[in-house]
């Protein structure tokens, strides 16, 4: 398993954890807003390197 996996996974047990921990309400939205944006920018960057991946994959295909 990829290494983003594993910190979506986490960033996800946060969210559901910090629900429980007695936050405020602005640290709450703050908490929401940066654990969100952490797992789109993984999220991106996982898709972008699976696409990456894949058209080298393809090309070494054509040439081979």
């Amino acid at each position: 398993m990829v290494w983003q996996h594993w910190v979506n996974f986490i960033a996800g047990l946060w969210l559901i954890i910090s629900a429980f921990v007695g936050l405020t309400l602005d640290a709450m939205v703050t908490n929401v807003v940066v654990t969100g944006i952490v797992v789109a920018v993984l999220g991106l960057w996982g898709a972008l390197q699976h696409n990456s991946m894949r058209r080298s994959e393809d090309l070494t295909h054509r040439h081979a």
